[in-house]
């Protein structure tokens, strides 16, 4: 095989018509350069040069070679300068696979902040559960995934991600359960609602159809507290339950970000007490990735949208309030 370096001495001695020449271009003594021709030679089986006096021409076998590499000189530059961009995170892609109610409330502006940051770089988004969004991950179909564990009641996580996966959980926001009940409904009147409470009503589910993995684990907990959630409805969206909500179909248990983009004005939103309960979401990526630049700004984007967006407007009350006065 060819090597470049000595492709680059030999198209500096074809430019200059000397090895002094090529020697000063190169900074290389001119005793290097008729080394490296003559190693060349030796690759190739053919000579490249001939003596004229104290100087020399290419052969037909050099100016051959000597034109070819110049194109093969450039594309090698080429590829210096894409790989730079690429590890640097000025080009390139990232694909990142989320679940609904995250793909509206927090990559907005994740990705807002990741174009501001890569403007040249393509980015790729899917909707998928925690299983399939692992999948992609693991087949390398996606770089990153934002999925959901398990509860957390009362403060207390209800599980832990997988240690030895060959991926790095990164927990990014324990997401409050609110509840979400019709304006002229008699559980509008109170500050919070305890979940004995809602299991004396009709409910509409936004997310027990997708296998959620919390859906379940909020089944489980209901049951062992002797209490059975009375499912009138079953949607796959929460922006629908809200709608459905508002026309007094029933009221429903809904994450807050859920909520997003915006909180329905036939509703009101009260939190969920008595297990207060949150659902803990994870941005999941291959080992040992975590600090590619790409990978590693998207964090960065996801972390600042929970500490920057969806932190400061977690009171649910609040958003009632600022809901109901931007529809006045």
């Amino acid at each position: 095989m060819l090597n470049v370096h000595r492709l680059a001495v030999l198209n500096a001695v074809v430019t200059h018509g000397s090895l002094t020449g090529a020697a000063t271009e190169l900074n290389y003594t001119v005793s290097g350069v008729s080394q490296h021709i003559a190693a060349l030679e030796r690759e190739t089986g053919v000579q490249l040069f001939e003596r004229l006096g104290r100087r020399i021409r290419p052969t037909l076998a050099g100016e051959t070679l000597a034109r070819y590499s110049a194109e093969i000189l450039d594309r090698v530059s080429e590829a210096e300068a894409a790989l730079a961009a690429v590890a640097e995170g000025r080009t390139g892609r990232i694909r990142l696979a989320t679940f609904a109610s995250a793909s509206t409330g927090l990559v907005p502006p994740a990705a807002a902040h990741f174009r501001t940051a890569h403007p040249e770089v393509e980015f790729q988004l899917s909707l998928a559960e925690q299983a399939d969004a692992l999948f992609a991950l693991r087949s390398n179909r996606v770089d990153l995934a934002i999925v959901l564990l398990d509860l957390v009641v009362d403060g207390i996580a209800g599980g832990k991600p997988p240690l030895d996966d060959g991926l790095q959980w990164r927990l990014l926001w324990d997401d409050p359960y609110t509840v979400v009940v019709p304006r002229d409904h008699p559980l509008a009147s109170r500050s919070k609602i305890t979940l004995a409470q809602v299991a004396q009503e009709r409910m509409i589910s936004g997310d027990q159809s997708r296998g959620c993995p919390c859906s379940e684990a909020l089944k489980q907990l209901s049951a062992a507290a002797g209490l059975r959630l009375r499912y009138a409805v079953e949607v796959n969206d929460f922006p629908t339950v809200q709608s459905l909500v508002a026309t007094g179909m029933g009221i429903a248990i809904v994450p807050q970000l859920g909520l997003a983009p915006a909180v329905h004005e036939g509703v009101v939103v009260r939190p969920l007490v008595e297990p207060r309960l949150a659902r803990q979401i994870y941005a999941v990526v291959p080992a040992g990735r975590s600090h590619d630049p790409l990978i590693a700004s998207m964090l960065d984007g996801l972390q600042r949208a929970v500490d920057e967006v969806v932190e400061p407007s977690r009171d649910p009350l609040a958003r009632t309030r600022q809901n109901s006065s931007l529809a006045a």
